[in-house]
């Protein structure tokens, strides 16, 4: 993305995509995105947080090391594992305002917190009863790089 020059892009969308962004890249890649929207862009993004093995949070069982290691990053059906919330605060914080169009959730929580990594046991319920949202951005004062 770093090719494309700054402000040409007017237009963005993506279709279950961004949770395929590695964890670490994730970032660097909300940072360019923003780089290359033109003030007036605007993009809409479907994010699926389910994992893509059983339709439910199984993946949130490992911990990071073993998550994000080449066995299970390089296989077919890898996540990032970002919660909602961390999705959205990483575009806030890349210059973005989020607005949420959309909201699939679950009635209950589907994993037991006991079977959580310990990564992900102190996060709210909330983050975890999000199955899918659709997002709108749009590009604000970038309050940091």
């Amino acid at each position: 993305m770093k090719e494309i020059p700054e402000g040409v892009v007017d237009f963005f969308w993506s279709q279950v995509v961004l949770e395929h962004v590695s964890r670490a890249e994730f970032p660097e890649f909300t940072r360019q995105l923003r780089r290359v929207v033109s003030p007036d862009g605007i993009g809409v993004h479907s994010i699926d947080f389910r994992d893509h093995l059983s339709g439910g949070l199984n993946n949130l069982r490992f911990t990071d090391k073993v998550w994000e290691s080449s066995f299970f990053s390089d296989a077919g059906f890898y996540t990032n594992r970002l919660r909602p919330s961390e999705m959205i605060e990483l575009f806030r914080q890349a210059g973005f305002s989020v607005k949420v169009l959309s909201e699939t959730k679950w009635e209950r929580m589907p994993i037991k917190r006991a079977n959580l990594a310990s990564e992900f046991k102190a996060m709210p319920d909330e983050d975890f009863m999000v199955a899918e949202i659709e997002i709108l951005l749009r590009p604000t004062e970038i309050v940091e790089r």
